[in-house]
């Protein structure tokens, strides 16, 4: 994964009136890191060859891989939406000449408050593999983490568990395979700072990570718990990575063995004079919490709410998809904290919607082509010839939250078929 930047804080170089400018980069992350015996062999071949070169006694040109990582294969991108309430796209291929078949889901939505990505991960073993290293996800890719750090933490919606400052640029682990338990489990990389002592003001944003969901069958057994490990990185600038790991004592692969995770990305400002975004809640957090693992975990906390439908039939609880009945929904939101996208599948036109949400007993229309407050995104899917609906909202202001969907009047002219 490649740049990553913050929304809706000061810029690089710039001063702090000049908005929407360039926002420091926080370096990559990455997906499946598989090491095996044939990928180390490999990497260590490039490396005597390379020398070689050096020393002037080769002439040879290298053509083997350049990394110790087993890479990707048959990668395939579909795009499911692009916006601009909702984007979502899948990454699909294989590692190991199909011993692991891979399919990434990547969303980020509509927001006004710091910049998310979500990510819905699942890993299938085809055949049985051995391997040397295996990370699920890493926060800091070995070759592309560059943004300093000073401290990680870790926690869930209970409590911050524990904050560290862990050895950086140091090859290898510094933690390995511990047990990770908890609802909504996280991690934090915290103050954050310029890897140069040139570089002018800006506003340096720090890293979380969120586990929102956790399925895992590794080794031929079920494992309800994810482990994490944590490792140094140097690709210029000391640093450290956070993975999720294997547990200890695994190094095989069984066919049948999966793992299935909801994952977020999160890059969040240092201080509330950081972010000039219009979001009055976030902005009482970062006053509140300011270059804290609290922040983190009142984030984390915030993603702990219940997902009910009235009418209609709930496909997918989190990132909640509901499928409409004759063009109808009703649904209600327990807790939650900051923005949250709801798709309304199953409707057999694209509008006019009627929205509402009930406020002290009354429904009052939040999206009304009478009243020209369309904030939805509305897709079509060819495959069954219906419509969805997707919104996202700021669930800080209320803990519980009453909406009901009408999509009725004229039918529109059906799509010409391709």
């Amino acid at each position: 994964m490649g740049d990553i930047r913050p929304i809706l804080v000061w810029g690089r170089g710039s001063t702090p009136d000049e908005k929407w400018t360039w926002t420091e980069n926080v370096g990559g992350a990455a997906f499946l890191v598989l090491e095996t015996v044939e990928s180390r062999k490999r990497e260590s071949a490039y490396g005597q060859l390379r020398q070689k070169l050096r020393d002037g006694s080769s002439s040879d040109l290298p053509r083997i891989v350049t990394a110790p990582e087993v890479l990707p294969q048959t990668q395939k991108t579909l795009y499911h939406k692009v916006g601009p309430v909702l984007s979502e796209v899948t990454y699909a291929g294989n590692y190991a000449e199909g011993a692991v078949d891979t399919e990434i889901a990547v969303h980020s939505f509509r927001s006004d408050d710091y910049f998310r990505a979500i990510f819905h991960l699942r890993y299938d073993v085809r055949k049985d593999l051995d391997f040397k290293r295996l990370a699920f996800f890493q926060l800091g890719a070995d070759r592309y983490n560059d943004n300093l750090f000073e401290r990680m933490a870790h926690g869930n919606v209970e409590s911050i568990i524990e904050e560290w400052r862990p050895p950086m640029g140091e090859d290898g682990y510094s933690r390995r395979a511990r047990p990770v338990r908890g609802d909504h489990p996280w991690f934090a990389l915290l103050g954050a700072q310029p890897e140069r002592d040139d570089i002018g003001f800006s506003a340096w944003p720090n890293r979380a990570l969120i586990i929102h969901d956790w399925q895992a069958r590794l080794g031929g057994k079920t494992q309800s718990d994810p482990h994490y490990s944590v490792r140094g990185t140097n690709n210029g600038t000391p640093c450290a990575a956070v993975e999720l790991s294997p547990p200890p004592g695994l190094d095989r692969l069984r066919r049948g063995d999966f793992v299935e995770a909801w994952i977020e990305l999160a890059i969040l400002p240092k201080h509330a004079d950081d972010y000039y975004g219009p979001n009055k809640t976030f902005k009482h957090l970062l006053e509140q919490h300011p270059d804290s693992a609290s922040l983190v975990h009142e984030i984390a906390r915030g993603q702990g709410f219940e997902f009910q439908a009235l009418q209609g039939t709930i496909q997918q609880r989190y990132l909640p998809i509901i499928a409409a009945e004759q063009d109808q929904a009703e649904f209600v939101l327990v807790g939650g904290q900051g923005y949250l996208p709801i798709t309304v599948t199953n409707l057999g036109r694209p509008g006019p919607i009627k929205l509402e949400v009930q406020r002290d007993g009354a429904w009052e229309a939040i999206d009304s082509t009478e009243d020209g407050k369309i904030i939805r995104q509305t897709q079509f899917n060819a495959e069954d010839r219906s419509y969805s609906a997707t919104y996202t909202f700021d669930f800080s202001e209320s803990d519980r939250w009453h909406f009901r969907l009408n999509a009725r009047a004229t039918d529109p002219p059906a799509p010409a078929d391709d």
